[in-house]
């Protein structure tokens, strides 16, 4: 009998314990990850792998910023950006209606190369203390990289 009790104990965990493989250790919080990557101005620092250097005759920097109501606003170089962003569950972000001022450019950042990265970003990450933000497309490498910038 007591045999029978602590087989059906082992039987009870093993199946108990292979009911949270599937299931993530973190549940997913929008709001958190919202925190993590709203409101913060991100300036670019790397595009398709080669290092982005202001030309002399640029007005400012490339950089986005997300707002918490969904908004997607920044300056490519020469050009005003906005549009619309989703999160969604696994670090998935989506952007839509990505658009920008029309007014000629000099040399300087490839403004559309930047722009290609917000049409095909389809997911991101964090490191460094939430510092530096990867946009990417599935696994490949990485589309652009990010440095939050502070203001004081």
């Amino acid at each position: 009998m007591k045999k029978i009790i602590i087989l059906t104990l082992m039987v009870a965990a093993f199946f108990s314990s292979c009911s949270n493989l599937n299931k993530p250790n973190q549940t997913f919080d929008p709001d958190e990850e919202r925190v993590a990557i709203t409101e913060k101005y991100w300036k670019l620092i790397t595009l398709y792998g080669q290092e982005v250097q202001m030309s002399e005759n640029q007005e400012r920097e490339a950089f986005f910023r997300l707002t918490s109501d969904g908004k997607l606003v920044g300056f490519g170089g020469c050009n005003a950006i906005n549009g619309n962003y989703t999160l969604e569950k696994g670090f998935r972000i989506q952007f839509d209606k990505v658009a920008t001022s029309l007014r000629a450019c000099d040399e300087g950042i490839d403004e559309s190369s930047f722009l290609k990265v917000f049409n095909t970003a389809d997911n991101y990450s964090l490191s460094e203390n939430d510092s530096k933000l990867t946009l990417n497309k599935a696994r490949m490498a990485p589309l652009a990289v990010f440095r939050s910038v502070a203001f004081k």
